[in-house]
């Protein structure tokens, strides 16, 4: 099964796990910069393990896309800061 999809009009097009608003970089950061275990991510969001891991293998076989992507949020929240607005980090 093809696990990760982009769709431009869910989650502005960030790569994600099919038929869910959980996108490859957030599992990523709750596994690699959180403490959960692939295992706790997949049980804590009803996830196949299958799809925790394709999200993690297609993070690391692009990276430089993900990066870019994690700099676009934090350029998001860095202007909403300076408008004086206070919003979640974009999924």
């Amino acid at each position: 099964m093809e696990w990760i999809v982009e769709t431009e009009d869910v989650m502005g097009g960030a790569p994600r796990i099919k038929g869910r608003r959980i996108s490859v970089l957030q599992v990523y950061e709750m596994v690699y910069e959180g403490d959960l275990e692939p295992e706790e991510v997949a049980e804590k969001y009803d996830l196949d393990m299958s799809a925790v891991y394709a999200a993690l293998q297609y993070y690391f076989e692009n990276v430089v896309e993900m990066e870019a992507l994690r700099e676009r949020y934090a350029e998001i929240e860095r202007e909403a800061r300076r408008d004086g607005v206070t919003s979640p980090k974009p999924a």
